[in-house]
């Protein structure tokens, strides 16, 4: 053995081909191990993500039962079909990305195509998310205004409640758009060949 031969780091099972030598170097793709990182990252926020999607309907019947007899609960608390529109596409695109980190974590190309799915729902639904919050706010100052003794009403009013709306959107801006922001460039633009997800298995 060449005392000088650099050290073979090969993770186990993606063994370099017999045919290997160290002529065929600057071919050979060392496995990465970026492909674990970022799929367990997917994984778990695919799994909280279709948690919530699955608790938010139970939402509004949860909370219903502190509201007094005979009235109705805020419009922060009924949701619209668009917001029923965007819950089910969140949900049915959180198991997108799920199923995309369970992928990226055995090296398949096909994670690539789904975290990229899943970028492109997040830069699309996120303005939508947005501009219902801002209707809601501008809805609940009327509702406060007619139900001022409501549970619901504390604290929603005057700049209180301004500042509840600027704080949920950056949080949504925070919680939606970081990750698909780092698929899109991650995925679209930096790993965008299978052996990028691989390394070079065989000549």
């Amino acid at each position: 053995m060449d005392q000088f031969a650099p050290p073979d780091n090969t993770p186990p099972g993606l063994a370099k081909p017999a045919a290997y030598n160290q002529a065929d170097e600057a071919e050979w793709v060392e496995p990465p191990s970026w492909p674990t990182a970022v799929g367990v990252v997917s994984i778990i926020l695919g799994s909280l993500f279709t948690l919530c999607g699955f608790l938010m309907p139970l939402m509004p019947m949860f909370m219903k039962s502190f509201v007094p007899a005979g009235e109705e609960l805020p419009p922060s608390l009924q949701f619209s079909a668009l917001q029923w529109g965007l819950g089910i596409a969140g949900w049915l695109f959180s198991i997108v990305l799920l199923i995309g980190g369970i992928a990226c974590v055995r090296r398949s190309y096909v994670a690539r195509w789904l975290h990229l799915a899943y970028a492109l729902f997040g830069f699309i639904a996120t303005p939508l998310n947005i501009m219902i919050q801002v209707g809601i706010h501008e809805k609940m100052k009327v509702w406060v205004a007619e139900h001022p003794k409501s549970p619901f009403a504390q604290g929603q009013g005057g700049a209180a409640g301004t500042w509840g709306v600027i704080i949920g959107i950056v949080m949504t801006l925070l919680i939606s758009l970081a990750w698909p922001s780092f698929c899109a460039i991650w995925f679209g633009a930096l790993k965008r060949r299978p052996v990028d997800f691989t390394g070079t298995i065989s000549h």
